[in-house]
């Protein structure tokens, strides 16, 4: 489930918006992928033309640095956790090349805050993430931060559960962190069965389905080559 900045993350109006343009063009220039018509799932979800254009990570940004703490609970498997998240990091790399990720020892020193809960409770979610955000450094440079939620149990209510939360298996959680990795990257929902951005796709026994299809890769890419100057939404036809 996406969000856009938080609360506690948001800040003053700042003043660097004449010089966002020229960052922008600068920030993209180097990863863009050559793109033509292809399938993709940016308008599932369709987003305003400058939050398309500012939801995503600035060419400089990459490696992405992500910070993965222990998990704070009690469980069975605590060395699974980080190396599960950590691949699927890695696992959108595999397929676009130019998503690259390091895993940093402190939050202070991430883009990206990994934030373990024991469950959604009753909000109706296996995992969160926010968008890219944008925000000015100390240095006054341009960059992007995220952070992404997820829980090591379904919740009551959710189709997993009967008369209490289930811990998910490595196999459904690394679905999900795959799935909040995607919109830490910026893409929205896609609406087709089969895509890791599906939002709400489940089998019959209300297990995540799905896996990194050319959709979400092409989608991805066709984000990351928009052009900073277009002025026309490119789902609007």
């Amino acid at each position: 489930m996406p969000r856009d900045i938080p609360r506690s993350m948001k800040k003053k109006p700042m003043s660097f918006l004449p010089g966002l343009l020229l960052a922008l063009t600068l920030g993209w220039a180097c990863i863009a992928p050559a793109f033509g018509e292809a399938d993709h799932y940016l308008c599932d979800e369709p987003r305003p033309l400058q939050k398309l254009l500012s939801q995503r990570w600035f060419g400089y940004e990459f490696p992405v640095r992500v910070y993965i703490p222990p998990v704070p609970f009690e469980v069975k498997q605590p060395e699974m956790y980080m190396p599960l998240v950590k691949t699927a990091f890695q696992s959108w790399t595999e397929y676009a090349p130019f998503a690259t990720f390091t895993f940093v020892d402190a939050p202070k020193k991430a883009n990206i805050v990994i934030e373990w809960k024991s469950d959604f409770k009753n909000e109706d979610a296996w995992g969160m993430a926010y968008y890219p955000a944008i925000y000015q450094s100390k240095n006054k440079i341009l960059r992007h931060r995220s952070k992404i939620f997820l829980a090591i149990k379904a919740q009551l209510g959710s189709g997993m559960t009967v008369n209490e939360p289930v811990y998910f298996s490595y196999d459904e959680l690394f679905l999900i962190a795959q799935h909040e990795v995607g919109h830490a990257l910026g893409l929205n929902h896609s609406n087709t069965d089969g895509d890791i951005m599906c939002g709400g796709c489940s089998d019959m026994m209300g297990r995540m389905m799905g896996k990194i299809t050319s959709r979400d890769i092409q989608t991805l890419k066709f984000l990351y080559s928009l052009p900073v100057k277009i002025k026309k939404h490119p789902c609007r036809i």
